[in-house]
């Protein structure tokens, strides 16, 4: 139903290899969704990598906001008793501007596809009766 009032353009969601439970279920959850609508979404769905890769079609450069966006993630304590996410998420931007950009930047890197196609992406991850 929200989908349906608020035709979103664009769809974040982790990458579908997440491994983490509360990831998983969102993304079946999602490709659920996209399935039952009655008028199909004229979107992009961006998957961001959490805590693993994700194959790169899309990539932002972050870099003149790195300071504001440790800031915010800092807030996010629950991330920070497993491991020094903040520190983590730096690190892959940085990775990410030498592999993909070819120099010392922060890039942010997406997995995009249009909505239509994100239910057959998690069909090939997870179980076709759970999507």
């Amino acid at each position: 139903a929200l989908l349906e009032r608020e035709r979103p353009a664009l769809i974040f969601v982790p990458f579908v290899t997440d491994s983490h439970e509360d990831h998983v279920t969102l993304a079946v959850i999602l490709a659920r969704a996209l399935k039952q609508l009655a008028t199909p979404l004229d979107a992009q769905v961006l998957s961001y990598e959490v805590w693993s890769l994700a194959p790169p079609s899309l990539v932002l450069d972050i870099t003149p906001l790195m300071t504001e966006l440790e800031r915010l993630l800092f807030v996010y304590d629950t991330a920070m008793r497993v491991d020094d996410f903040v520190h983590y998420c730096a690190d892959r931007a940085l990775y990410h501007g030498y592999t993909l950009g070819g120099a010392p930047a922060y890039l942010e890197s997406f997995f995009a596809l249009h909505a239509r196609d994100y239910p057959d992406l998690v069909n090939t991850v997870r179980p076709p009766h759970d999507a």
